[in-house]
């Protein structure tokens, strides 16, 4: 008899998106939605929704959106929504949440 194998951590890559991105980037994974479609449901323009999948897309350095669907569900990445803002002492407070890619949807 063998000894079964280690199971090894899978290794995501660390994406940082602003709630924005995160947003467009949860309603596209939930049901490959077109920009159009998301730009509607979030009260966007479509250019706007394009703009924050592109940036999503050269952060991880993907090219298409099919790549980039696969890959989050998948699990491959570690996102990270960081919200920046200053408080009411002029200071600048930026707050942090993290979530895997697959549950995102």
């Amino acid at each position: 008899m063998t000894a079964a194998a280690p199971v090894l951590p899978v290794r995501r890559t660390l994406v940082e998106v602003t709630p924005a991105e995160r947003l467009v980037l949860g309603e596209f994974l939930r049901d490959g939605a077109t920009n159009a479609t998301i730009a509607t449901r979030l009260s966007l323009s479509p250019w706007t929704v394009a703009s924050h999948l592109k940036r999503v897309l050269a952060q991880v350095g993907l090219t298409s959106r099919s790549q980039l669907a696969v890959a989050c569900l998948t699990g491959g990445y570690l996102v990270r929504t960081v919200h920046r803002h200053t408080n009411q002492y002029g200071t600048a407070v930026v707050v942090r949440a993290e979530e895997r890619s697959e549950d995102l949807v």
